[in-house]
């Protein structure tokens, strides 16, 4: 979606899109951190808007990813996952503390 956007405005809106916000927030898109729908996805970002949210631990935008990365049925650098069902993070619609924007002013829409 980050890159759409950054595509279809010729450089001009270069927003890091949240993905915690996405499946947090969409209920309709699937099972939250546990996969889902892209279709749906992405008429939810068209239709309700996303805010955007950089990677775990970024302090980035308005929400942030807040699970660490981990190794998912594979071996590899990071810490296993620890089970097949994840939680996932509530839908807060607001932004962390100390980012300058309120969350319905940091929304971008996809088109």
């Amino acid at each position: 979606m980050s890159d759409r956007l950054c595509i279809a405005s010729k450089g001009k809106k270069k927003v890091h899109i949240s993905a915690e916000d996405l499946v947090s927030c969409c209920t309709g898109c699937g099972n939250g951190c546990n996969g889902g729908y892209p279709d749906s996805a992405w008429n939810y970002w068209v239709e309700s808007g996303l805010v955007s949210g950089g990677n775990y631990n970024s302090n980035e935008g308005c929400r942030p990813y807040s699970i660490a990365a981990c190794e998912h049925h594979v071996n590899g650098s990071r810490p296993a996952c620890g089970g097949e069902e994840g939680d996932t993070p509530a839908c807060t619609r607001q932004c962390e503390a100390s980012y300058n924007k309120d969350y319905d002013s940091d929304r971008v829409f996809g088109e």
